[in-house]
């Protein structure tokens, strides 16, 4: 399945998916890939792959600036391709740390959003009441937690819970509790975003990480995937 067209960023909801069978080809030749790079900024995208994949790898933008003030872009690489990279990465970001998603400083993209909120950013997207998706328990889709245990830097990780991959998993983040994250690089400010499609004034996120970014990779070594991701708040 393959959808071209892009929506303007920042309107609303968009999500994409690329799913591409086990042929080799560049990732320097997907528009969309590149289109994310242009808009976001080489800076925030210079951990994405650009060389070859051999297996399937599927893209996700979802941005939902619009209603909740959120930027999101992953890119998944599956199979063969993912052994590698895992330990390109693994190697090249030795100095950092593992994270798992029940770490007392981990922070889950939206996931403190309040019932009455979550309920008017649906009515937005699902004006008529019909159309609500009758398999997913909208009540669960955030938790609304943070640990207050955390004795260091709060890091945040995007919320999976749209992607194809983290269907029906019951973890903060969404995804497979056998998926460890690292942070690249993040930053937090109670007033300032890094995007002009972002509004200041609105956050559904606490302090002290109300706006900001993080980008970085999570990976599963049994499953034998690696996702690259950018999101900014």
């Amino acid at each position: 399945m393959r959808i071209s067209q892009f929506m303007v960023l920042g309107i609303s909801a968009i999500i994409l998916l690329f799913l591409n069978s086990c042929f080799k080809r560049s990732l320097s030749d997907d528009k969309d890939l590149q289109f994310g790079r242009s808009y976001l900024g080489e800076k925030l995208m210079s951990h994405f792959p650009l060389n070859d994949v051999n297996d399937t790898y599927s893209m996700l933008v979802d941005t939902v600036s619009f209603h909740t003030n959120t930027i999101n872009m992953g890119l998944a690489l599956f199979n063969s391709d993912a052994d590698e990279r895992i330990k390109k990465a693994l190697n090249d970001y030795k100095s950092k740390k593992l994270y798992s998603d029940n770490d007392s400083c981990i922070v889950v993209l939206n996931d403190f959003l309040y019932e009455k909120d979550l309920l008017n950013i649906l009515g937005v997207i699902y004006p008529n009441p019909n159309e609500y998706d009758p398999n997913l328990d909208y009540n669960k889709v955030y938790k609304s937690k943070i640990f207050k245990s955390c004795k260091d830097k709060y890091e945040v990780v995007p919320n999976f819970w749209n992607a194809f991959y983290a269907k029906g998993i019951n973890t903060r983040s969404h995804l497979d509790r056998n998926f460890k994250f690292i942070i690249i690089d993040s930053q937090f400010s109670d007033t300032a975003t890094w995007s002009p499609k972002l509004d200041p004034s609105k956050s559904y996120m606490p302090d002290p990480v109300r706006h900001g970014y993080s980008r970085g990779i999570a990976f599963n070594e049994r499953e034998r995937i690696i996702i690259y991701w950018v999101i900014l708040w």
